[in-house]
């Protein structure tokens, strides 16, 4: 079963984490002027991607997780 997770911490920053399992990459937003969306389809265990609205500019942020004892291609042909 896959699930997406967003939850609130210290003070009402939203931290984003994705997919099942143990979650190796997350992406915490402070400011609650911000507007963020999890990208799902873009989303895993090893990699968040959010869109980020803020004032008049759009931006993609991602987080990405790459182990150690996996070819570095392996995790480049998610992106």
């Amino acid at each position: 079963m896959s699930y997406i997770t967003e939850f609130l911490v210290f003070q009402e920053n939203k931290i984003y984490a994705s997919g099942e399992g143990r979650h190796r990459a997350a992406i915490v937003v402070t400011n609650n002027q911000i507007d963020s969306l999890l990208l799902r389809q873009l989303s895993e265990e090893d990699i968040v991607v959010l869109e980020v609205v803020s004032d008049k500019a759009k931006t993609i942020k991602a987080s990405m997780y790459f182990d150690i004892n996996r070819q570095i291609v392996d995790d480049l042909d998610k992106i």
